[in-house]
Order: structure tokens, then C-alpha cells, then sequence
């Protein structure tokens, strides 16, 4: 079993390629209450007291550079979405540097040959995902109509985080920006996909049983 776990930032996370949900995984399934819990704990970290959200485990070698998410995919889509919105209303303030600093290094990525990839992306398929949120707004297909449960709650936790956050100056979402980029976590990046289910129930051992 070839497994590696370090401390990072979600921003050197957010850096180190591609991150793919798997079809098999379960649906998007956060509602307004662990996202606003989210949210809340986020705002109250003080400034030079980074906030521990757990780990990650990720299908893929450490040093390379797609990975296909185990344990994490709640997280990473609300941060997907947070980062989103964020950038959605620097446009719409129009600081676009602002808005092109997120959406090119955290939303978007390029690879060697200059060409743009989505650094989140979901195989179930999620076409919402893209066409509601990751998208910049004058880009966005709002007539793609949501099929799985999943999709119909990124759409609604989307809306509720434009409706919040709304109200923040551009100060306040820069500030909340760099909380989000600063959150810390453990990535564990296991080669082998059984040994990567293995280390997933080990971690998640405690409390309920883990259903097929």
C-alpha cells in the first residue's frame, strides 16, 4: 500500500491538479444547515488561527497530479461553490482582478500546454456543477435544469451563499476569501483504489456503519 499524508492548505490542495468525483460516490447532500455551521465557523476564525477541517482521502499518487476523491466531496464542492460566489460578486463589483485571481487559480487551472481544466469535477454526471456555479456569469447556462437531488442542492446552496454574502464589501469577501485558501487539512493521496476504501473506513471507523 503506497499511501502519503501531509498537512496542507486548501489552496496548495486546490494547486496540485485535478480532483474528480467519482460515479460510484453519493449525491451532493449538505443542506442550508451544515453549510451555514460551515460558513459561521469559518468567519470566526481568528486571522492567524487557521481552521483544521479534517482530512481528505484522495485515489492518486501525491506528486501527481488527478485525483479521484474517496472522502471529501462534501467539503470540497461547498468550498467549490463558496469560491464561486465569491468571485461572482467581485464581478459583479466589478474588481475583476479579484474575481480573476480565484477563478484561474482555484476554479479554473491550465495545464502544460496553456489550455483551461476545471480543478472540480463530478462523473455522476453533474452538468450544474459547471453550467451554475463554476462558470463565470457571463458564461453561465442557467436553462441547464437540474436532474439528480444532488444537483438541485448545489443549486440551492449557491443561491443561498449569493443571498449571504450579498451583503460583505469587498473587504469582507477578501477577507473570507483568504480563510477559505488558509483552511488546513490532511491530504491523504493512497495509490491503489481498495487501499484508499481501506484507509477511508479506517478513519471513519467510529460511530455508524459505513452503508455499501
Amino acid at each position: 500500500m503506497n499511501v502519503e499524508a501531509r498537512g496542507l492548505t486548501l489552496e496548495s490542495v486546490l494547486k496540485k491538479g485535478v480532483f474528480i468525483i467519482p460515479d460510484y460516490q453519493r449525491e451532493y447532500d449538505w443542506d442550508n444547515v451544515e453549510v451555514d455551521e460551515f460558513l459561521e465557523d469559518i468567519n470566526n476564525t481568528n486571522k492567524d488561527d487557521n481552521y483544521f477541517i479534517g482530512h481528505m482521502v484522495l485515489e492518486g499518487e501525491y506528486n501527481g497530479v488527478v485525483f479521484n476523491v474517496i472522502d471529501g466531496q462534501q467539503r470540497i464542492t461547498t468550498i467549490t461553490i463558496m469560491l464561486s460566489v465569491i468571485r461572482d460578486l467581485f464581478y459583479e463589483y466589478e474588481e475583476n482582478d479579484l474575481a480573476l485571481g480565484i477563478n484561474e487559480n482555484y476554479i479554473f487551472g491550465k495545464d502544460r500546454n496553456n489550455k483551461d481544466y476545471v480543478i472540480l469535477q463530478n462523473n455522476m454526471p453533474y452538468p450544474v456543477l459547471q453550467a451554475y456555479v463554476q462558470s463565470i456569469p457571463k458564461d453561465k447556462r442557467l436553462d441547464v435544469q437540474p436532474i439528480k437531488s444532488g444537483e438541485k442542492k448545489i443549486i440551492k446552496i449557491y443561491d443561498r451563499l449569493r443571498k449571504n454574502l450579498s451583503k460583505y464589501s469587498v473587504d469582507d469577501l477578501s477577507v473570507l476569501r483568504d480563510k477559505i485558501l488558509d483552511l488546513e487539512l490532511i491530504f491523504v493521496a493512497v495509490s491503489e483504489q481498495v487501499d484508499a476504501f481501506t484507509i477511508f473506513e479506517t478513519l471513519n471507523a467510529t460511530g455508524k456503519d459505513l452503508t455499501p
